[in-house]
Formats: structure tokens, C-alpha cells, sequence
């Protein structure tokens, strides 16, 4: 739905490529933490809660230097709107199902 984008290097974060949380650690930590392993991770889940549990994931994978983004996508985009670098919409739980990016 949408990505960080890098401004230097106008690449877009990687895409677990996930349809539920269950299936992360087989589907996404397994085939990547040997290329993560050596490098810094931010992780960003909607409201962060997921973060917690998929960072534990890819430290039992080896991968050292994971982050989270403190709050989640939902927070940073009340505190940066369209002037971030997160790019398209984000995912939500209710009725409303996407956030919008908005300044």
C-alpha cells in the first residue's frame, strides 16, 4: 500500500510481501536475515504493535541491529504528513482500512 523511499537513493524499503503476521517469520525472516544480518533495520508496522514481535523474529535470526520506528506509521504520519518520506497509503484496521498521506 505504501513504503518509505529514500531521498538520497530513491529506493523504496523492502516488502515483506506478507497476507498475514503469522507467516513473517518462515515467509520473510527465514529467506532474508543472512543479507539483514550485518546491516541496521528500521521496522514500521501501522501502529507499531507488530514491530515488537517481528523484531524479536529477526533477532532470533541472527539480524543484531533492528530498529522500530517509535509509534508506527499512523504516528509519523500525524507528525509529518506528505513532507515525510513515506510514500502512498497506510494500511489500517477500522472502517476507514487506508490512512491517507496529508500535510
Amino acid at each position: 500500500i505504501g513504503r518509505f523511499v529514500s531521498p538520497k537513493t530513491k529506493l523504496a524499503a523492502m516488502n515483506p510481501e506478507m497476507v498475514t503476521f503469522s507467516s513473517f517469520d518462515v515467509n520473510f525472516c527465514l529467506k532474508n536475515a543472512e543479507q539483514l544480518k550485518d546491516k541496521k533495520v528500521l521496522m514500521y508496522c501501522t501502529g507499531g504493535i507488530r514491530c515488537e514481535k517481528a523484531s524479536v523474529m529477526l533477532k532470533r535470526r541472527g539480524v543484531k541491529d533492528v530498529n522500530q520506528l517509535l509509534g508506527g506509521i499512523h504516528r509519523y504520519l500525524d507528525k509529518y504528513g506528505n513532507t515525510g518520506h513515506f510514500k502512498g497509503l497506510n494500511f489500517v484496521f477500522d472502517q476507514r482500512v487506508v490512512q491517507k498521506v496529508s500535510s
